[in-house]
């Protein structure tokens, strides 16, 4: 690895290091469009607010509410929204061990096909559709992004089959990502070049490896399949405090489950806004949507994902503090509808944020 000077010396060589303490000097104002841990989950916003720096969208609270899927679930069951059945898993108590019968109650308890995912990842990250009893055990290692190697498995690749391997095992996207923890070892590894030659010598004497990703989730979600109609709906806070839903974007896809690929890969799935409901279904997902919003006390804007079945009934499944910004994201799509273009509804979320911040600092 480097050391401290050369790190400093590479910076420099891109641009000029800015401490932290400096921001106020150097920004009015932080548009945030970051994601996942640091960026969406309160920590940022935390930051910001020590430096006393107005920015963009919920507060501290709201941002850590929105991140984390299991509290956030607890909370919604509280406020009777519709929930599907759940079961909530603690890294702790995973690794420690469950029975084998374990996975035949969950079966039964939450029904197949269930849905499996992190409770503190952006972007669907580590998120798994499972049919089978035989899935639920992998599908939980890898939302808790752990991999269990065994020689054998590892010395039956041939090098490209390896190189493949070891392509999909640290893309954060499919696998534990990088740097990446060897139990056994106590080694941090943070190239695929380098694991790669590990790996070979250590299965050399041993027969098993567990593989954990640097950034591990702590607890892990198991949910039932919601069937429906798959909607994403941006909430916006309005200029006398009220929640504004837009009209909702419907979401077609090729395959079940709306994932990191499908989310920002083109092509992969379709976006139809509005929804095509009958104006009674999409004004009932619009007001429970504004209702979610209300309740967990968000600011200024959130996405709120969901499904709508065939009986009406709405199921809210994912709100998040922070939107994609993509040109083809649900944020402009729904702006569009209400007549305002991507620079004026830009300008509208930092004036709400503005606003806001200038509420907290008057309180």
């Amino acid at each position: 690895g480097l050391d401290e000077t050369q790190i400093q010396e590479l910076i420099e060589e891109v641009g000029t290091p800015i401490a932290i303490d400096q921001l106020p000097d150097l920004i009015d104002f932080a548009f945030l469009a970051l994601h996942g841990n640091l960026g969406e989950d309160g920590q940022i916003q935390g930051l910001l607010e020590c430096l006393r720096l107005p920015y963009s969208g919920s507060g501290i609270r709201a941002s850590s509410i929105g991140m984390d899927k299991s509290y956030q679930k607890t909370l919604m069951d509280a406020g009777g929204f519709n929930m599907p059945q759940m079961e909530i898993i603690k890294r702790y108590d995973w690794l420690k061990g469950y029975p084998q019968s374990w996975k035949e109650q969950m079966a039964q308890q939450i029904g197949l096909p269930m849905v499996v995912r992190p409770a503190n990842q952006g972007s669907s990250i580590g998120v798994r559709i499972i049919n089978t009893i035989e899935d639920i055990e992998p599908a939980i290692n890898a939302a808790f992004f752990i991999e269990t190697l065994t020689a054998s498995t590892w010395q039956a690749l041939s090098t490209t089959s390896k190189v493949d391997f070891l392509k999909v095992l640290t893309d954060i996207r499919t696998g534990v990502g990088f740097p990446l923890h060897v139990v056994e070892t106590k080694d941090l590894i943070y190239h695929p070049e380098v694991l790669l030659s590990f790996l070979d010598a250590y299965f050399e004497k041993n027969a098993i490896i567990h593989l954990q990703g640097d950034n591990a989730e702590h607890t892990v979600v198991l949910e039932e399949f919601i069937y429906g109609r798959e909607f994403s709906c941006v909430v916006i806070r309005g200029e006398e405090n009220e929640a504004i839903a837009l009209p909702p974007t419907e979401i077609l896809k090729g395959t079940e489950i709306f994932d990191y690929r499908s989310k920002y890969l083109a092509g992969l799935s379709r976006k139809l806004t509005p929804i095509d409901l009958p104006e009674a279904k999409i004004e009932a997902i619009r007001k429970e949507c504004a209702h979610l919003f209300d309740y967990l006390e968000f600011n200024t804007y959130a996405r709120i994902d969901g499904f709508i079945q065939e009986d009406g009934r709405i199921f809210l499944n994912d709100p998040n503090t922070t939107s994609g910004m993509l040109p083809s994201s649900f944020f402009f799509h729904q702006a569009a509808e209400i007549g305002l273009n991507p620079s004026q509804f830009l300008t509208y979320i930092i004036r709400t944020s503005l606003l806001d911040a200038s509420k907290l600092a008057h309180n």
